[in-house]
């Protein structure tokens, strides 16, 4: 089983001597060569494991940084949006406070007119009743005349 891979061709012709032997004991059996290539292809896997787990190791810190971005972008994003939406909503106010102040003095300025309209027509209606009553007495002493 564990045969030479090569026999040199002296030993093969002379038959033993002591010169094939030795040549025959440097070189390298098949199953010291199935070993020999076992370790290389272990000492190979090795190398590519451990390339692969830095490889991962490396993107794991990647991604786990590009996660962190995403983030603090996410809540900067919202704290610009509720900023943004508080100050519209305080300019809403104050515009609705406005619209409010104007609407509460156009109500007065026309309760203001009213009021005159009223005190104007009164007096003019006390005016020409007392008018008519002049007219009437007037009236009245004619006939009784």
């Amino acid at each position: 089983m564990c045969e030479p891979a090569s026999v040199t061709a002296g030993t093969a012709a002379v038959g033993g001597t002591t010169a094939g032997t030795t040549a025959a004991a440097s070189t390298i059996t098949a199953s010291q060569m199935f070993m020999y290539s076992l370790a290389i292809a272990a000492a190979s896997t090795a190398a590519n494991m451990v390339a692969q787990s830095e490889q991962a190791n490396a993107m794991n810190s990647y991604q786990s940084e590009m996660a962190d971005n995403y983030n603090k972008t996410a809540v900067k994003n919202a704290e610009l949006a509720n900023k943004d939406y508080i100050e519209q909503t305080a300019a809403e106010s104050i515009a609705l406070m406005q619209k409010q102040e104007a609407a509460a003095q156009e109500v007065q300025r026309i309760q203001r007119e009213r009021l005159e309209k009223q005190g104007t027509a009164l007096a003019s209606s006390e005016a020409a009743g007392q008018s008519l009553q002049f007219l009437m007495d007037d009236y009245h002493r004619q006939e009784a005349l």
